[in-house]
């Protein structure tokens, strides 16, 4: 496996490309990569009307077998910035997503205290200093009763199952016409632009999905302000007492709206992981040959008229710009796959062509 060495942080070889120092090259990673590719080619009709199939499927699975030249136990794959997103682990699958689960948002202090994040509330919760109601709860995967960087996980690979082609062509005396499809699998995607266009940050746009943010309402509507809590803070309205307050919606999936909060409900995880199967259709050519009985008058061997469309539609359940994303550019060592910061998706093209055979 030809790729760059996965030195430690201190040296300056990690993250994105732009600050990054290039590492040395080498022969440093074992894979193994197992599979069947299965090729089918069929004459469906062939009389005036003719009909032919070509379809072409492909299964793989890759395990990183072993490291060398260092003595990390997995390759780290990097997002925009320095934040890590995938987690290549030797005996595992390459590329996968590495982050936290998402459990919805906090609806409660109860529910703040069983999943602790962050230290900085023993001087009491704060709305805008630190953890709060509505803000987004992960998973406690070890059970010690808080959250932090050792309850991540796999959170899906972003290798498909299996990818496909299904080429047809038919021909109808002077008229022929070739519809091409292609796609993939069980493979899932990071959507990087959806976590940055619901973030709630300050001058962002915000997609649609951010107005589902988690709505803060009082328990006790009833209750008097302002009056000072056992932290000897001045509470002075029902937004600021963590006693008072829970989530009108408590099953969304968006944390709550602010452009200062401290504990960022924008971390890597779950929230962010969509299915990235797809099935396109890639090309279509629609052609017609005019008859030579036409064009012998004009001292031509052949004209053939066509139209061309390419990228007709995508059918896929992902909500980016395009699901077929590839190999993240942003990630200096090139780790990351089915990373996607709002990649430019692929253009439908419509062409006309007329070819002349004199």
């Amino acid at each position: 496996m030809l790729m760059r060495l996965q030195l430690p942080v201190y040296f300056g070889t990690r993250g994105n490309p732009n600050s990054a120092i290039a590492p040395p090259m080498g022969n440093y990673g074992t894979i193994n990569n197992k599979g069947v590719e299965i090729a089918l080619n069929t004459i469906n009709m062939n009389g005036a009307f003719k009909w032919s199939t070509d379809f072409q499927i492909s299964f793989n699975k890759n395990k990183l077998v072993a490291l060398q030249g260092t003595d990390a136990s997995a390759l780290e794959g990097y997002g925009q910035w320095n934040d890590v997103i995938s987690r290549s682990v030797i005996g595992g699958p390459l590329y996968d997503f590495y982050g936290y689960i998402a459990d919805g948002v906090y609806t409660s202090r109860e529910d703040i205290e069983s999943h602790l994040w962050g230290t900085d509330f023993e001087n009491g919760f704060d709305r805008t200093r630190t953890v709060f109601v509505g803000d987004i709860k992960y998973r406690d995967l070890n059970g010690d009763g808080k959250i932090d960087t050792d309850d991540r996980t796999s959170i899906g690979s972003p290798l498909p199952k299996f990818v496909y082609g299904l080429n047809n062509t038919f021909s109808y005396k002077g008229f022929d016409l070739t519809v091409f499809i292609n796609g993939s699998y069980g493979n899932k995607i990071f959507n990087n632009l959806k976590r940055q266009l619901t973030g709630m940050g300050y001058w962002t746009n915000q997609l649609k999905i951010a107005t589902e943010f988690a709505q803060l309402i009082p328990i006790d509507a009833n209750k008097e302000y302002p009056f000072v809590d056992a932290y000897g803070r001045d509470i002075k309205n029902w937004f600021d007492d963590i006693d008072n307050v829970t989530i009108a919606n408590p099953n969304t999936k968006m944390s709550r709206a602010g452009q200062s909060i401290p504990y960022n409900n924008s971390q890597t995880s779950t929230r962010y992981i969509e299915d990235g199967s797809y099935l396109r259709i890639k090309n279509i050519v629609f052609g017609y040959t005019l008859p030579k009985n036409m064009i012998k008058k004009v001292q031509l061997e052949n004209v053939r008229l066509n139209v061309n469309i390419q990228n007709l539609y995508t059918f896929t359940k992902y909500s980016g710009y395009d699901p077929e994303v590839g190999i993240n550019p942003q990630d200096a060592n090139n780790f990351t796959f089915g990373f996607d910061s709002g990649r430019y998706p692929a253009p439908r093209l419509i062409s006309f062509g007329v070819n002349l055979t004199f």
